[in-house]
């Protein structure tokens, strides 16, 4: 019998990139936003408000040109255990979107071998996830989990709750709560 393929999503998912943009904020100007402090256009789009005349309201992506943004991302709270668990109930592999950052990919691939210890053919760096076929998708971006739906129509899709994915039952079979208890 052929076990589930699992796709994971890296960032926000995995891999705490939130909390390393909050890091790299704080420390540029000297502050101490959190992550309630975030806000979401309707695309999705993060950024951190304006804190004062001097610092400017800053977009999410705007951080994601930073040389090697993603090689040392903390893990999310949980996920390396939770990734251990659902590798004995399936063929766990990482879907993984590169951004504008030349480094990104690379990055990504170093992180997922060293962190997770999956190997680089179960590693697929697309922005069109629902072109790949599996069983089980974890990702936290609402057209993503929507198109991965239409094209893997008996899919198990599950995310974590964020201000930007407000996703209703119909598209999805597990939401898990509360994004700010990241610790």
């Amino acid at each position: 019998m052929n076990k589930p393929i699992i796709f994971l999503d890296l960032d926000g998912m995995v891999a705490n990139l939130s909390k390393k943009i909050l890091l790299l904020h704080n420390a540029k100007w000297g502050i101490n936003l959190t992550y309630q402090d975030f806000t979401f256009d309707a695309s999705g789009e993060g950024s951190l408000p304006t804190y004062n005349s001097e610092i400017p309201i800053v977009a999410f992506p705007d951080y994601l040109c930073e040389k090697h943004v993603f090689r040392d991302l903390e893990p999310i709270d949980g996920a390396i255990e939770a990734i251990e668990e659902l590798k004995t109930m399936g063929d766990v592999k990482i879907a993984s979107a590169p951004s504008r950052n030349a480094d990104s990919a690379s990055d990504k691939l170093v992180w997922v071998q060293e962190r997770l210890g999956i190997p680089r053919k179960k590693i697929a760096l697309l922005k069109e996830k629902w072109d790949l076929r599996g069983d089980v998708l974890l990702d936290d971006w609402p057209e993503v989990l929507r198109n991965f739906r239409k094209t893997n129509p008996q899919s198990f899709l599950g995310t974590i709750s964020y201000p930007y994915n407000d996703l209703g039952s119909e598209i999805l079979n597990l939401r898990a709560d509360d994004y700010t208890n990241t610790r």
